[in-house]
Parts: C-alpha cells; structure tokens; sequence
C-alpha cells in the first residue's frame, strides 16, 4: 500500500505542493512511504520536496495496530476482525 500511495504521489503531485494529513496506523503508512523513498532517493525526492507539511491525528503505536486496524477495516465482521488481528500479530 505504501508503494502505491508513492506512485500516486509520483504521478500527481508534481510542481504542486502537498499537505499530508493522516489517522492512526496512516501514522505507519507514511513510515513505510518514507523509507521507501529513501531506497530511491533520486526518483522520489522531489515527490518530498513538494510536501508542505504534515497533520497527524492520533497516530497509533506498534501496539495498537492489532486492535485498531482491524476494527477499522471491517467495522461490522467479527470473524473477518479477528483473521486480521491474528495476521497482524503475525507479521509484526
């Protein structure tokens, strides 16, 4: 996902300035964003030049992931909540 996301910014955002604004686990998303910018700092770096600046509300921590993402991707399938609450605990 954040290797889309940086495509898309890639492809959008040039000559333009950008303001990131972001929830919860957004928080680790624009982690992941980051450091794969980093890997192709000539390509990407002028995709972060253009960004402004940045609002985070309520940014979750590694801990909370478990709980909240999958509450927040399938608000109303308990069964789907705890498939993913098991899978994220898993790969963290």
């Amino acid at each position: 996902m954040a290797n889309d996301l940086l495509q898309f910014l890639d492809i959008n955002t040039r000559q333009r300035p950008v303001l990131i604004h972001g929830f919860s686990v957004g928080g680790y998303l624009w982690g992941e964003l980051l450091a794969l910018a980093e890997k192709d700092k000539e390509r990407f770096q002028p995709v972060l030049d253009n960004i402004v600046g940045h609002i985070w509300d309520s940014t979750a921590d590694m801990q909370d992931i478990p709980d909240g993402l999958p509450t927040a991707v399938f608000p109303k399938n308990s069964i789907l909540q705890g498939t993913l609450r098991k899978y994220v605990r898993c790969v963290s």
